[in-house]
């Protein structure tokens, strides 16, 4: 029980992780190579259009300003960045960057030519740790499944070995065993009713015993007058064929009274006895309080 239990909420954990997790890894790092791709496009916009205001005023435009989109801001990926002016004029910024890539380019109203080369080794670095913090949470998701699993499992299975010991003592003859509420309502109902074919095994008992001894009592009573009255004939007739008849019928009578011994006996040892289960902690204290 208590195996199927955990197998089963493991199972179940494990497929719901599976399910969730995988299909959450891939959707994360795709989103952040989307959105490093998106960061690129927006520095790409955001020179262009620094280049078109400076060109708008009648301004050089200036290495610093390239240089600065070059680096970007904080959390951007270094870039290499080409500018190109209308008198084909061109401005560059930043290291070359080698395969894999993410290149984005726009031209402008003011036939401006703005790209911007990223290295894509440090989304996919970006990507990737996505993927680990996924992975992380699907194995903590599935450390908690065991541990609920654990739990469940005990909470199921420890009436059922109470019940279980309880049967046992019932099937040993102790007729009252002690049946603790689980909080399970199945588990109860069949402590319920093992409780009470406890007590309606308890009832028969104690019939048979009282039928038992109240047979014995009712046949010992005429049994021992009898054998009085044949001790009696013996002694007091003179006839030798009379005594030895008296004597014959006494050592029946007495055969008779064996066999109602030997049949109680046999009818306690097949009851169990008269051993019934006894709370330890409460003689304990009865000895305490005395």
């Amino acid at each position: 029980m208590r195996r199927r239990v955990l197998l089963a909420t493991i199972s179940a954990v494990a497929v719901a992780v599976l399910l969730l997790g995988v299909p959450l890894g891939i959707f994360g790092a795709r989103y952040v190579l989307a959105t490093e791709e998106q960061r690129v496009t927006n520095r790409v916009d955001t020179l262009a259009r620094s280049v078109d205001n400076s060109l708008d005023r009648g301004d050089v435009v200036e290495e610093s300003t390239v240089q600065r989109a070059a680096e970007g801001s904080e959390g951007d990926l270094p870039a290499y960045v080409v500018v190109t002016l209308p008198d084909g004029t061109q401005l560059t910024a930043g290291e070359p960057v080698s395969p894999p890539t993410i290149d984005k380019a726009k031209l402008t109203d003011k036939n401006v030519g703005v790209s911007m080369t990223v290295s894509a080794i440090g989304a996919y670095v970006k990507s990737a740790q996505t993927v680990v913090l996924v992975i992380i949470a699907g194995i903590v998701a599935i450390a908690a499944g065991i541990a609920v699993a654990v739990w469940q499992a005990n909470r199921l299975s420890a009436p059922l070995v109470y019940l279980a010991a309880s049967a046992e003592q019932l099937g040993s003859g102790q007729v009252r065993p002690r049946l603790e509420p689980s909080g399970v309502e199945e588990i109860d109902l069949v402590a319920a009713e093992l409780a009470r074919s406890a007590d309606r095994l308890a009832g028969r008992l104690a019939a048979e015993r009282q039928f038992t001894q109240d047979a014995s009592h009712q046949l010992r009573t005429p049994l021992t007058a009898l054998t009085m009255r044949l001790e009696e004939i013996t002694l007091a007739s003179d006839d030798p064929e009379v005594v030895e008849e008296a004597r014959i019928s006494l050592e029946q009578v007495e055969r008779l009274v064996t066999v109602v011994d030997d049949l109680l006996a046999a009818s306690r040892r097949s009851q169990g006895g008269t051993t019934e289960a006894v709370v330890l902690a409460d003689v304990v204290h009865q000895q305490e309080e005395e």
